[in-house]
């Protein structure tokens, strides 16, 4: 299979993004693939969290290489942009008014928001790895929960999850 064929069949098997998945080369994803086919290796799962919890520890900025955007300006930004669709741009084409586009995107469709990837890397130190502009979306849209992959402590997945 190519990479489109590969990502795809793990779309289905998966909540993993497109986004994520474009990110692997594809000799991950093969690898990726073939695990999950054989048995060895098991979907991720997924978990809804409180929105306003996980805000409370990462707060209302993302951070993208080059560029930040705080839910202020993502409310006040995404009008004064067109919606971008696609998610892939070369990094260095990743403008602010880019991303305000991708945010825009899921705020006009809400129902594409896929699960975020969320790690705890060391007691509490909580971070989006996959899903900024999903995120933002989410709280522009004053949602009380969002589904995420998420890895790190029990502990903080636990209290993630109280609504």
């Amino acid at each position: 299979m190519n990479k489109f064929e590969l990502v795809l069949e793990l779309l289905k098997l998966t909540n993993f993004s497109e986004e994520l998945l474009m990110s692997y080369s594809s000799e991950e994803l093969e690898e990726t693939y073939n695990n999950l086919k054989d048995g060895t290796d098991e979907p991720n799962s997924t978990d809804s969290v409180n929105l306003n919890t996980l805000k409370g520890i990462i707060g209302e900025e993302c951070y993208w290489i080059g560029q930040t955007i705080t839910l202020d300006e993502a409310r006040n930004g995404i009008d004064e942009v067109k919606e971008i669709r696609t998610m892939f741009k070369d990094f260095s084409e990743q403008t602010k008014e880019w991303h305000l586009g991708r945010i825009k995107h899921f705020v006009n469709n809400p129902n594409l928001i896929d699960p975020i990837t969320i790690d705890d890397n060391c007691c509490g130190n909580v971070q989006i790895i996959d899903g900024n502009h999903r995120y933002l979306a989410k709280l522009i849209l004053n949602h009380d929960t969002i589904d995420c992959s998420y890895s790190g402590l029990v502990s903080t997945l636990d209290y993630l999850k109280i609504l």
